[in-house]
C-alpha cells in the first residue's frame, strides 16, 4: 500500500470488525494529509422498540457475542469510533456528520442484509 496516497478511506459496515490497533493505523497511513474518512453503517436509532428487543433476542440466540461488537445505538457507534479515531493519534480533529435515514425491508431482505 501506497502511504499518503488517498483522499479518501472508505468503510460500509466493516471498521468495526477490524481491531482498532490495526485499522485507523492504516486508514492513517493511506490517507494524505488533507484525506477524510466517511464510515457508514446500519444501526437502530432506538434500542427500546419492541422490534429492536426481537431482534436482540434473535441474535442472543442465532448468533451469542455478535451483539458484542455492535454498538447498542448509533450515536453510541458514532461516539465510539470517534473516540477511537482521536486515541489512535494518527489523526487531526475529528469531524463528525450524520445523516439519518430509515428503510423498510422484507424478512428475506434483512436476512440478506
Amino acid at each position: 500500500m501506497e502511504e499518503s496516497a488517498f483522499d479518501l478511506a472508505i468503510s460500509a459496515e466493516a471498521l468495526h470488525w477490524i481491531p482498532p490497533d490495526i485499522g485507523y493505523p492504516k486508514i492513517a497511513r493511506a490517507l494524505k494529509a488533507s484525506g477524510s474518512a466517511a464510515l457508514w453503517w446500519h444501526a437502530p436509532v432506538d434500542p427500546a422498540t419492541e422490534w429492536s428487543r426481537r431482534i436482540e433476542e434473535v441474535h442472543n440466540t442465532e448468533a451469542p457475542g455478535l451483539l458484542e461488537k455492535i454498538a447498542d445505538t448509533m450515536d453510541g457507534l458514532v461516539a465510539r469510533v470517534t473516540e477511537q479515531f482521536t486515541n489512535s493519534g494518527g489523526f487531526g480533529e475529528v469531524t463528525v456528520r450524520k445523516y439519518y435515514g430509515s428503510s423498510s425491508f422484507t424478512t428475506d431482505q434483512y436476512v440478506k442484509l
